[in-house]
């Protein structure tokens, strides 16, 4: 028998243990429901997993992609590179023809030139760089009538035969002190110049005959001794022809000057050869020297290093862009821009088309265009080499801007496919630019951007370029031609970067501005869809042929052009361009891309900080402005889940539509156009 205490304790645990039966169905149920949630937990890892993959596999084919576009990229250049190669063999080939005294008294200088014409030969080949060969010839002149009057050695490549055509010249001959010169420059125009680059010089000790060329009454006690043939006919229309020859063989005429006797003559001769008339392409010049080795060499190699880069310049210059045209004359307001009057101005409601490049390497550009109400001034305020500027207000939003139109009638300068050239070089320009900046962060250079503007029937012109007024004083640093700043080195290295970002495709030139915010530029290319400045190939080389590369070529590692020249070695050159070059520019002040006119002080490793959190430059007023409007959208792509930022006020500064894809998106949308 059991105890009560026993039973209750027993009663307790049953009641305790003790669970009613569940339903198999409910059972059932649960474990339906574990394993759905089980195999959601596993369909969602596997979708995950295909996300994973697709976006490795995306990644994988930009990577591609990437190294495809670079693999491209590279056999662009070292074709653009081979190529200059065997253009550097036709535009560094030299021709120069030594004409010198050879009478009884110039031992010393035969001597001379037969010690050192090997020395100075190398080290033109030296300054010419890659693919560069020369020619030299030989005349040696004496006095009139005279017995090997002249004397000639034609142009060679060889340097042994011209050293051993010296070593069997004589000094001889000479009666009275004048000489015949004019019998030895019309021999040296009458051989065969066929280089790119072609030097006559001239050693002379004493003057030609005739009064034109020497004062008689100086040496009225021995008149006969000085010159015999104060009268000779030569001295005129002879010489007159003669030097007008010389111009019209392109060939550099350099004279070195042995004393002060030959001052009149080398005056005259100046005046002859110079053409002041053209742009002074051709000017004569004067070099002093004396019969040691030493002076001899540098004053050939400084007139030669000059003659080089000049000649070198003009055939650059030589291109094709620019058109023979009727220009139009308009005066200029040369007044400071009068902004409290623009309501006196001509009203017109106008179009303006912005351009923005989404794909460089694909030449694709997004068009926006928009509907403004401006003011124009009815008097240009400046003009360039080619285009009139003037003062415009944009009533729409208050802001100064310039309206550029071109100073010629021709249709092929006033076309739209013009305009549109100038208007993808400048947005090319920019985008360069941001490279340009996202490389040297210490460095960073604006492009302002230019839009362009159709004006309604009444307006001056039908078609302007229009961009903001950029306040200050604006520098040329360099041009599309061949002119270079001194102290440029930030802007020739900016057009060398260009050069090889675009595997050697283009080049932007013509770099000006206010401090580092720049506008207006040239492109060269061999696409003809970039303005009448567009000089191509001969452009590209022209700059190459006047730039030596800086610290700053060396430190973006550009490579350098076969094109280019490498320097005179160990001879001071005088106007040569210093190698070492400041990376930070004078002023680093940049244009606010708020249209209002103001120039935002910045270090230059802020500037693509204000690009990536803002989209461009803004001062104090307009920089809450744009945080203000800020907007952010989903991208309209499918699949993408990336959004999309952008500045309602920005946008309508650069008279853009709000973005309805992100930046990736538009990218592969132009990838698949193209």
């Amino acid at each position: 028998l059991r105890s009560p205490a026993h039973s209750a304790f027993g009663s307790i645990s049953l009641a305790r243990c003790w669970r009613p039966a569940r339903p198999s169905s409910a059972m059932a149920a649960d474990d339906a429901g574990r394993d759905m949630a089980q195999a959601e937990r596993v369909a969602q890892l596997v979708r995950e997993l295909e996300v994973q993959k697709a976006a490795r596999r995306e990644a994988e084919r930009k990577n591609e992609e990437l190294r495809q576009q670079k693999k491209e990229w590279w056999c662009e250049l070292k074709s653009a590179e081979d190529l200059s190669v065997n253009r550097a063999k036709e535009l560094k080939s030299v021709d120069i023809c030594f004409v010198m005294d050879c009478t009884g008294s110039m031992c010393a200088l035969i001597d001379t030139v037969r010690a050192k014409v090997r020395d100075v030969i190398n080290h033109i080949v030296g300054v010419m760089g890659v693919g560069a060969w020369t020619r030299c010839a030989i005349v040696g002149y004496r006095d009139i009538g005279e017995e090997g009057h002249p004397v000639v050695f034609d142009f060679s490549p060889d340097i042994a035969a011209c050293e051993k055509f010296l070593d069997e010249l004589k000094a001889d001959g000479g009666g009275d002190t004048c000489e015949d010169v004019l019998t030895g420059l019309d021999a040296a125009a009458k051989l065969k110049w066929k280089s790119t680059v072609r030097i006559l010089i001239l050693i002379s000790q004493t003057p030609n005959h005739g009064t034109r060329f020497h004062d008689p009454e100086s040496y009225m006690d021995r008149r006969l001794a000085y010159d015999g043939h104060p009268d000779i006919a030569i001295q005129w229309s002879f010489a007159d022809e003669l030097f007008a020859k010389v111009r019209e063989l392109d060939v550099r005429l350099v004279c070195l000057k042995l004393g002060a006797s030959t001052d009149r003559m080398l005056k005259v001769f100046a005046e002859m050869y110079n053409d002041e008339g053209n742009g002074g392409d051709y000017q004569m010049l004067v070099e002093p020297m004396t019969f040691d080795h030493q002076s001899f060499c540098k004053a050939v190699l400084r007139s030669t290093w000059k003659s080089i880069t000049a000649s070198l310049s003009r055939q650059g210059s030589r291109s094709r862009g620019l058109v023979a045209a009727a220009k139009l004359h308009l005066k200029l307001d040369e007044r400071p821009i009068d902004w409290d009057a623009c309501k006196t101005w001509q009203k017109l409601d106008v179009e303006v088309l912005s351009y923005t490049v989404i794909d460089f390497r694909l030449n694709k550009k997004k068009v926006e265009r928009t509907k403004r109400t401006v003011r124009l001034a009815p008097l240009p305020f400046a003009r360039g080499g080619m285009r009139y500027a003037f003062a415009l207000f944009n009533e729409s939003n208050g802001t100064k801007l310039v309206a550029k139109a071109y100073a010629y009638k021709d249709e092929t300068y006033q076309s739209l496919a013009t305009f549109e050239g100038d208007m993808r070089a400048q947005a090319d320009a920019q985008h360069l630019a941001k490279e340009w900046s996202s490389r040297l962060a210490d460095t960073p250079l604006q492009f302002v951007q230019a839009q362009l503007m159709k004006c309604p029937s009444g307006a001056p012109f039908e078609l302007m370029a229009i961009e903001p007024f950029i306040p200050g004083n604006y520098v040329k640093q360099t041009n599309n031609a061949s002119y270079v700043k001194p102290q440029s080195e930030l802007a020739q290295a900016f057009s060398h970067f260009t050069w090889q970002y675009s595997g050697g495709k283009l080049m932007v030139t013509d770099i000006q501005g206010v401090n580092s915010t720049l506008t207006d530029p040239q492109i060269h290319s061999e696409e003809a869809a970039f303005g009448r400045g567009n000089f191509g190939i001969r452009g590209m080389d022209n700059f190459f042929l006047n730039h030596r590369c800086s610290a700053i070529c060396k430190e973006l590692k550009l490579i350098e052009s076969p094109i280019q020249l490498v320097g005179f070695p160990g001879v001071d050159i005088g106007d040569s361009v210093s190698t070492e070059a400041s990376m930070t520019p004078a002023s680093t002040e940049f244009l606010c891309d708020g249209k209002c006119g103001t120039m935002v002080p910045m270090l230059g490793c802020d500037y693509m900080k204000a690009h990536d959190s803002l989209d461009g430059v803004f001062c104090d007023v307009c920089r809450p402005k744009v945080q203000k409007t800020m907007c952010d959208g989903a991208c309209v792509t499918n699949g993408c889940e990336r959004r999309v930022r952008y500045s309602t006020f920005a946008l309508k500064c650069r008279g853009a539509e709000a973005p309805t894809m992100c930046w990736q998106c538009e990218e592969d949308a132009a990838d698949m156009a193209a």
